[in-house]
């Protein structure tokens, strides 16, 4: 069984099975919305929608503060605060770029990153720097090792890894992403399933603020769940040839049909 945000909203980490832990991020291709028998799950009304954002930005600034006590000690408070300031700024000048719910989310995220980063490249007068900072805060809320671990523990159950990753990647791309991304299937049949997305909202938001060098975190993100899967071991094999993020002109995410090893 697969947990809804809004059953996360209520639980603490212990009480999220399978791919629900993925909510404490609600971003990355395959994820965010999540079955349960069979069914995926809906965008939240509004409020709850409000309410996991908020639960998400808490835990970043958790993260992110206990980065800059270690690094910043006598300034850590009003540095963060400036990013929180800064976060709330961007999202109000730039509400144009939610043009459909699933939108409001991606700002909220992008916002987050962007302002991380321009407070501290002020501070640091290092981007990579501030690229790690928020990079670190941007993992870390999002609990990556725990993540890693939820993936591969349902992977092993899966009588057919496969087609369960083809089914919630298809349910991502519909009901998820919004008008914002675009995608496009290469190949869909019974042994691969081959996703190109050719618009990507990370990517266009970044670059419309001087940024575009910020679309890798989120690309890296993908990395947490598609590493345990690029030996194909547990029966599907996940690559990712090229982003956006990194040069390229698509992001392609490749699915394959493999042999489970029967040593797992």
């Amino acid at each position: 069984m697969l947990l809804s945000r809004r059953d996360f909203l209520g639980k603490g980490i212990s009480g999220i099975t399978l791919f629900g832990i993925f909510e404490l991020c609600g971003q990355g291709l395959f994820f965010r919305s999540l079955k349960d028998n069979s069914i995926l799950a809906p965008r939240l009304d509004q409020e709850s929608e409000k309410g996991f954002m908020e639960n998400l930005r808490k835990k970043y600034f958790s993260a992110l503060n206990r980065r800059l006590e270690e690094l910043f000690p006598e300034q850590a408070n009003s540095i963060g605060d400036d990013i929180d300031k800064r976060h709330q700024d961007i999202i109000r000048k730039n509400q144009a770029w939610i043009v459909d719910p699933p939108a409001e989310f991606h700002l909220f995220l992008t916002s987050l990153v962007l302002a991380t980063y321009q407070v501290l490249v002020r501070k640091t007068n290092s981007k990579d720097t501030a690229m790690d900072i928020a990079r670190f805060a941007f993992f870390e809320a999002q609990q990556h090792k725990a993540v890693k671990a939820y993936l591969v523990s349902m992977v092993e159950k899966e009588p057919d890894p496969f087609t369960m990753m083809v089914k919630i990647s298809k349910s991502k791309e519909e009901k998820q992403y919004g008008k914002t991304f675009v995608f496009e299937r290469e190949r869909d049949d019974d042994t691969h399933y081959f996703l190109n997305v050719k618009k990507c909202f990370y990517h266009d938001f970044f670059s419309a603020h001087g940024a575009p060098e910020l679309t890798p975190v989120f690309c890296d993100w993908d990395n947490v769940w598609g590493d345990e899967l690029k030996d194909g071991r547990f029966g599907v094999k996940f690559e990712r040839p090229e982003t956006i993020g990194y040069g390229g002109s698509v992001c392609r995410f490749q699915f394959t049909r493999t042999e489970r090893q029967s040593n797992l």
